[in-house]
């Protein structure tokens, strides 16, 4: 396994082993052979989740070599609004560097931005998708903006995950991606001081997921400025940056 501290490369690597090994990782499945997959998706598969304006297709976009605000690659939207409504399905090459290959990287809609219906049609669009358009993947990468406290919308979401993909097995799959964690001299300064560190965050998060899920396992974890792209004068943050992806 890879460590808590480890990039997501490290991650992606060790999945394409397992992958090409006929040893891939199966969050769900349709009962389709992993020996013959859909040729139009590539190992690894990568599932993107979490609470609306979390940051998930901005991650998406940097994880595809694209500034974290192009369209072109995932739509997003400014501030906390959600610009995801539906699941879905891109193949990219990692960081944009062909030297790692391609993958396919799913974006999902964020759980609580909903309307009427509440999460329902979210997450009936998300199970048609995963289930028959993708058939199985490698990983669920969680993304979570720490300290944003765990309410009733990140409940709701980890009740789903377990109800979907099994209270035990899902977690087998599960990383968590800590997004606007912003690596500039001032905020790491800050950080130190208050004790809020890397460390301190995903054994809090870790946590506060125990208490409401069946998890019974510490969970990976890494943390991403998707912004970071766009300063590449500010050592701080590309020395991070770098060490996370």
């Amino acid at each position: 396994t890879f460590s808590t501290m480890t990039g997501l490369v490290g991650s992606f690597i060790f999945l394409l082993s397992l992958s090409s090994s006929g040893l891939a990782w199966t969050v769900f499945e349709n009962g389709g052979s992993l020996d013959n997959p859909t040729p139009v998706y590539p190992y690894p598969r990568i599932v993107l989740m979490g609470p609306s304006g979390a940051g998930k297709s901005t991650l998406a976009n940097v994880l595809a070599g694209c500034l974290p605000n192009d369209d072109s690659c995932f739509k997003t939207c400014p501030g906390s609004q959600s610009c995801t409504h539906e699941t879905t399905l891109n193949v990219i090459t990692y960081l944009g560097d062909d030297a790692f290959g391609t993958l396919t990287l799913v974006d999902t809609p964020g759980f609580g931005d909903t309307g009427d219906g509440g999460d329902g049609p979210i997450i009936t669009n998300i199970i048609d998708v995963l289930k028959h358009s993708l058939g199985d993947a490698n990983m669920i990468l969680l993304c979570l903006d720490y300290p944003r406290r765990f309410g009733p919308t990140i409940q709701s979401m980890i009740t789903e995950l377990e109800s979907l993909f099994g209270r035990q097995q899902v977690w087998d799959h599960v990383s968590i991606e800590v997004t606007k964690w912003h690596f500039t001299e001032n905020d790491i300064i800050y950080r130190n001081i208050s004790g809020i560190d890397e460390d301190f965050a995903l054994a809090d998060i870790n946590d506060q997921i125990t208490k409401i899920s069946h998890l019974n396992k510490t969970l990976p974890g890494v943390f991403i400025d998707s912004y970071a792209p766009m300063f590449p004068g500010d050592e701080s943050q590309q020395e991070y940056y770098q060490k996370y992806t």
